[in-house]
């Protein structure tokens, strides 16, 4: 129990003898503590790096990924044989008004990000689905003029138009409108 007992009572004795130290002569006598940061910092460098090159390659893969999927609707959109019966032409007309409504534009101004990418390519589906819900509409009117549900299928399609021009453009349709709002008071209160 000595050597415990009197390690203890030196380490207290050089430790209050420091605080005294300090306190009396400031930061000028005081024992230097080195951080290395040379190793750590490298490594959380690389570390930093290494996650960076791993969302990178995460997010194209998702790209890719997302390619695929809208040329492969696209192409079973533009491959869909056009039906030669009326109740079957009326009932792909509806799956693709329920396709682009499920599919909706979305606006691809957002700085570049992969969600704008993404958006893009879904656009592109819901555009190639758009122009094939036209073209089945003209045969509908071309094959069967009689057919009551056309009036319905052309306020589909001018709807359809709107929402895809907004929904493209939603983000410079703003602006246009916040500019000429303030252009409007300026001229306003300049009279």
């Amino acid at each position: 129990m000595g050597k415990t007992s009197d390690s203890f009572k030196r380490e207290i004795g050089k430790n209050t003898g420091k605080v005294v130290s300090n306190f009396l002569f400031g930061d000028k006598h005081s024992t230097p503590i080195r951080v290395n940061n040379g190793t750590s910092s490298k490594r959380a460098e690389y570390l930093k790096e290494k996650g960076k090159l791993e969302a990178e390659r995460h997010e194209r893969e998702i790209l890719n990924e997302t390619s695929r999927i809208v040329n492969n609707e696209i192409n079973q959109i533009m491959r869909y044989p056009t039906p030669n019966n009326e109740d079957e032409l009326i009932s792909v007309l509806n799956e693709l008004y329920i396709f682009i409504t499920s599919k909706n534009w979305k606006s691809h101004f957002n700085g570049g990000t992969n969600d704008e990418k993404i958006d893009r390519l879904n656009n592109k589906s819901a555009d190639a689905a758009f122009k094939k819900f036209n073209l089945l509409l003209k045969t509908l009117e071309n094959r069967f003029p009689e057919n009551l549900e056309i009036s319905e299928f052309k306020k589909i399609s001018s709807k359809l138009k709107y929402k895809r021009f907004f929904g493209k453009y939603k983000v410079l349709v703003l602006f246009a409108l916040f500019f000429l709002i303030i252009g409007t008071l300026a001229v306003v209160t300049k009279k």
